[in-house]
């Protein structure tokens, strides 16, 4: 005696149901498998930018220290640059007064001596 008859017609319905079941089931699957794909490739990506980024980040340190030594060395030029013309202001200072000291005390230069010179040399 049979108790549980199962027609072919719910045979049928059953299987095809167990069909898209497990189709639907496999596209899900392939479909998982592309996004963890996609998401490795994504995640080597990410990986690459933020190594770049910190490179980058870097060289933008190396930079601004480049940037603020080269500022510190044209500081200490500049400073340089203003000492000497100092000296030389003083120096021509020193210069002309020694000129019109001097001139007060030699004779005047006649054209021979121009002329004697130009020999000479």
């Amino acid at each position: 005696m049979d108790i549980f008859v199962i027609e072919p017609e719910l045979t049928l319905a059953i299987a095809t149901a167990a069909a898209f079941i497990l189709g639907w089931m496999a596209n899900r699957l392939v479909k998982s498998v592309r996004y963890q794909r996609e998401i490795g490739d994504l995640s080597e990506q990410l990986a690459r930018s933020e190594q770049q980024r910190d490179s980058a980040h870097h060289v933008s340190l190396e930079l601004a220290a480049n940037h603020n030594r080269l500022i510190g060395e044209h500081q200490e030029v500049e400073w340089m640059v203003n000492t000497l013309k100092t000296d030389l202001r003083l120096r021509d200072a020193r210069i002309e007064k020694l000129t019109d000291d001097h001139a007060r005390e030699l004779p005047a230069v006649n054209e021979d001596f121009w002329v004697v010179e130009e020999t000479v040399q």
